[in-house]
């Protein structure tokens, strides 16, 4: 068995909870973020619509009326709904691997800890599986952090437009215009 002094190890569990808090705050600045990139989507969206069938239906520098117009209409409103289903797909495949990596990482640690027990004792395997986790609390601090970037904030405040533009412009049914839906 090896010997991990009561201070080394204070320092390690300090280490792992101090690396989680911060790993949580960082989450918690994401999301409030989000939250405010969301609220300005909502804003810009009607905007963003309005500018979109301006471009569609012109024609010759005129613009269209009668049937071409509401042909330009609809083909708007159906890209902006399967540009939404790919983001949506996207998002939730991201999501999907993300918490697989961070279940990855739990499994990891603990399979590590039994392990290094069974070699070196209990306390060294506790000391190993605080420090792996350690580890990847800051790995998910800095993921997080990079979601603070000023490229990662343009990048999310068009994918939040977009998905209200598509929202926005969402066709209610598929039944025809003179019919009461």
């Amino acid at each position: 068995e090896v010997e991990i002094s009561d201070n080394t190890r204070e320092q390690i569990a300090t280490l792992r909870t101090t690396t989680k808090n911060v790993s949580v705050l960082t989450g918690q600045a994401v999301c409030q973020l989000a939250s405010g990139i969301s609220a300005l989507a909502k804003l810009v969206a009607p905007h963003v619509t309005a500018g979109v069938k301006k471009v569609v239906s012109k024609s010759d520098n005129k613009y269209v009326t009668g049937a071409k117009s509401r042909i330009s209409e609809q083909n708007v409103k159906d890209a902006c709904q399967l540009g939404a289903s790919a983001l949506a797909g996207l998002g939730i495949l991201y999501d999907g691997l993300e918490e697989s990596a961070k279940n990855l990482g739990r499994a990891l640690a603990e399979g590590a800890n039994v392990t290094v027990s069974a070699r070196y004792g209990e306390v060294a395997g506790s000391v190993t599986e605080d420090t792996l986790h350690s580890v990847g609390n800051v790995g998910l601090t800095y993921s997080q952090a990079r979601k603070l970037g000023v490229k990662a904030l343009a990048k999310r405040t068009a994918k939040s437009t977009a998905a209200e533009v598509v929202r926005h412009n969402a066709l209610p049914s598929n039944k025809p215009n003179n019919q009461k839906q």
